[in-house]
């Protein structure tokens, strides 16, 4: 094995990358930023009296992350920046890990390398990286369960991954692996309840992936299952602590008008998902030329939906409430969360901008299901080989 991939150098290197670019914007600062004042506020207890305590802002658990920063308050002594560590800690594992998840999806060592630069070093993974907020952490917890998940399906050798043979080690080998899945997600989804979705949907699907190899798909339910108590006892506890902000694990619908907010407010949320990918999704639009005139028609299809969707909400939302960015929150039309630092600054996302932004969001999404589409088409035609007698077999 070449010691590259021996001791993991590009996963290193993406770790220490965004370290470096990370401190070099000094990202110090001894205020509150968005909600983690009232996270540090509770690490600040934490470390002196060993106890956690909720003031009544928080809706996230916050868990392991509080240990780890009162830790650190614990040895160099208090202050925002010093709490704060932690969540950059957190950052560059996450780095490191997303890189080998890529390598382990199959990508090679420096498209995995770029493609995990162009997440840790992206404005909006910076800048939650120097908070204390809890949405690294969700991701991490996230990223290592999958990782698990990738480690589980790739334990049998030969053939495909999810058809290699059966042997004893392998076996063990991949129930090993759900199971560590399944305990690192329920530890450090503690940060952040969403988190868990990863014991709850990402280890059962693995299981199900390999119910084909014996006790692997009884092995993942009971690791699913107990991973399930866990949450639900993390959930009964923090909702008994007193000055904490909990929210139902299911939604009470009571009318027609909040379903149709929740799925006005979840597309907006699915739009600015390809929007902060655009920099990488851009790259399928050549699909555009090689699309035949079934493509053409969606597109157009779309474009005249979304247009007609737009032309209904303007007068009730305004001009931009179909027009990306959409969350308002961390990103808005003042750049990066500039809003909550001060007071607003100058508009960042012109009306123009934002009209050829969305175009480009829509026409890269189209772009990427045409090339998966492709794809598919491909392989699909490639598994049948010419045979004799102008029969096809199977590859």
């Amino acid at each position: 094995m070449r010691p590259m991939n021996r001791f993991r150098v590009p996963a290193v290197l993406c770790g220490l990358t965004f370290l470096i670019c990370e401190l070099v914007s000094r990202p110090f600062a001894e205020m509150g930023i968005a909600d983690d004042w009232s996270y540090v506020w509770t690490v600040r207890i934490l470390a002196a009296t060993g106890h956690i305590v909720y003031n009544g802002w928080a809706t996230a658990m916050l868990g392991w992350q509080l240990y780890l920063a009162a830790g650190l308050v614990k040895i160099f002594g208090f202050s925002f920046s010093v709490a704060r560590i932690s969540t950059l800690l957190v950052g560059a594992a996450t780095a490191f890990l997303i890189q080998r998840v890529f390598v382990r999806m199959g990508a090679n060592e420096r498209n995995a390398t770029i493609g995990s630069l162009a997440v840790v070093l992206s404005p909006l993974y910076l800048l939650l990286s120097a908070t204390l907020m809890t949405d690294i952490g969700g991701l991490f917890a996230l990223v290592i369960c999958l990782y698990g998940c990738l480690r589980a399906i790739q334990s049998f050798p030969g053939g495909s991954a999810l058809a290699g043979a059966d042997t004893p080690s392998a076996t063990r080998a991949a129930i090993g692996w759900l199971c560590f899945a399944a305990a690192s997600n329920v530890f450090f989804g503690s940060s952040r309840q969403i988190a868990w979705l990863g014991v709850l949907v990402l280890v059962p699907s693995t299981a199900w992936l390999l119910r084909r190899h014996r006790g692997l798909l009884a092995a993942g339910l009971v690791a699913t299952l107990v991973g399930a108590a866990f949450v639900a006892w993390g959930m009964h506890w923090f909702k008994e602590q007193p000055y904490t902000l909990v929210e139902a694990a299911m939604v009470k619908v009571t009318s027609l008008h909040q379903v149709f907010y929740m799925v006005r407010q979840m597309s907006r949320e699915l739009t600015n998902v390809p929007f902060f990918g655009l920099a990488i999704m851009i790259a399928f639009l050549p699909e555009l030329r090689r699309g035949g005139v079934r493509f053409k028609a969606v597109l157009a299809a779309v474009g005249v939906a979304y247009l007609a969707v737009a032309i209904r909400e303007t007068p009730r939302h305004g001009p931009g409430m179909m027009l990306v960015p959409m969350t308002g929150d961390w990103v808005g039309l003042q750049g990066f969360y500039g809003a909550f630092l001060g007071s607003p600054g100058p508009e960042v996302f012109g009306l123009g901008l934002r009209i050829t932004l969305t175009a480009l969001v829509l026409l890269s999404v189209l772009c990427v299901f045409a090339f998966a589409r492709r794809v598919l088409s491909i392989r699909h035609h490639s598994t049948l080989l010419p045979a004799e007698g102008g029969r096809h077999r199977l590859a």
